[in-house]
């Protein structure tokens, strides 16, 4: 995923397609995170 911290928020797009997949904006009161782009995502651990 290609991540993009110049925005209001973070915004990761897909490598392949270009795609938007995951939106991320943080406030004072509450943090927003929008994953519509994302079936699944596998995350290693070790």
């Amino acid at each position: 995923m290609r991540l993009y911290k110049r925005a209001p928020g973070l915004v990761a797009r897909c490598p392949a397609c270009e795609e938007v997949v995951l939106r991320m904006v943080r406030r004072p009161e509450a943090a927003w995170l929008d994953m519509r782009g994302i079936t699944a995502r596998r995350i290693p651990l070790g």
